[in-house]
């Protein structure tokens, strides 16, 4: 092929792709997109909710729709759902959302993402035990550590027609580490708590444990595999580690 037609091919492509992405975002701008991507969230909310409400689980909406939900109103658009549970929790409730059709991936060993089958998409945050009646969750370099009895009761409130379980205030107020919109930190600032919620804040080594897929070299003898080989299979296992 010439090259002032390659030329001309990869220039209208960059166009195309320009022009695509361009009409796409308009799209998702459009007043009634937003209403409709909402309304589809609320209805997998719904869903969610009245499938964990058939199990003993602790698993209740925090983030924006909490906050959204707790003032009545919807205040501002949200990527995804947030939902928080304890390590406890955590096999039963991803075993019920694979059951109906999700599809999980650990983005962390705290965070679990489950994507609907319409494509819409919950970030579950799991609290592992710290010991002592002590839960405790890691994002990049802070980590919350919350009496579990924090995540042992909610509070029902209704957004857009939709009832649904929030975690409690105690807990709502213990993410403000993590809280980086200011207008959402000053929001759970102002909720009351039965009890105060004050941290001790400091700097640690901070060592947990976890399972993982561990992804281990393994020498084996030339005479078996190839120097290839070996680069491109390496030996798979389950195995406990430390992070």
């Amino acid at each position: 092929m010439e090259k002032w037609l390659r030329r001309v091919i990869s220039q209208a492509d960059a166009a195309e792709n320009f022009f695509r992405e361009r009409v796409v975002q308009g799209v998702r701008e459009l007043p009634f997109f937003q209403l409709y991507k909402v309304q589809k969230q609320m209805l997998l909310l719904e869903e969610v909710t009245a499938l964990l409400a058939q199990q003993p689980v602790h698993c209740y909406v925090v983030g924006g729709f909490a906050y959204d939900g707790l003032k009545g109103k919807l205040t501002s658009r949200h990527a995804d759902i947030d939902m928080a549970l304890p390590r406890s929790d955590a096999d039963t409730v991803s075993s019920l959302l694979r059951q109906n059709g999700f599809t999980l991936h650990a983005k962390s060993p705290f965070t679990t993402l489950a994507r609907s089958k319409e494509g819409l998409t919950i970030d579950l945050y799991c609290w592992k035990d710290a010991g002592e009646g002590m839960l405790q969750f890691l994002t990049s370099d802070i980590v919350v550590r919350i009496p579990a009895e924090f995540l042992k009761t909610s509070q029902e409130v209704e957004l857009l027609g939709i009832r649904y379980p929030v975690a409690c205030n105690e807990y709502l107020v213990s993410s403000l580490p993590f809280i980086k919109n200011p207008a959402s930190a000053k929001f759970v600032e102002s909720l009351p708590t039965s009890v105060p919620v004050s941290f001790r804040t400091r700097r640690e080594f901070v060592q947990l444990s976890v399972e993982a897929t561990v992804h281990e070299f393994c020498d084996t003898p030339p005479s078996r595999r190839n120097s290839a080989e070996i680069y491109a299979n390496p030996v798979t296992r389950q195995s406990a580690a430390k992070f």
